[in-house]
């Protein structure tokens, strides 16, 4: 899917992602926040629903940049599972890093 904007992205500013759950909310917020989906595929909701991001991962804005640097370099991964907080907020962590990780 594409993004609702061309604009870069930024890791503290608002993204236009397209998708109105998560539309208006910068990466650094989302990465604090509930996955919407399973990060697992079958995992079982009483271990990841109403849990925080963070209660699993350690994310900050260098170690987040590396990971999105591999959904920027491997472009079928970015479609082919499905991220916990939906498949265009990894959309946009792909574009994030090919613009630098800003």
């Amino acid at each position: 899917p594409r993004l609702a904007s061309d604009e870069p992205i930024f890791f503290d500013h608002p993204v236009d992602f397209g998708d109105p759950e998560i539309d208006g909310k910068s990466i650094a917020e989302l990465i604090k926040g509930k996955p919407r989906f399973s990060p697992v595929e079958g995992l079982d909701k009483s271990v990841w629903e109403g849990k925080h991001c963070d209660g699993c991962h350690e994310w900050n804005e260098a170690r987040l940049c590396e990971q999105s640097k591999n959904f920027a370099a491997n472009d079928v991964s970015v479609l082919r599972l499905q991220h916990p907080l939906g498949t265009r907020f990894k959309v946009a962590l792909a574009k994030w890093a090919q613009g630098g990780c800003k």
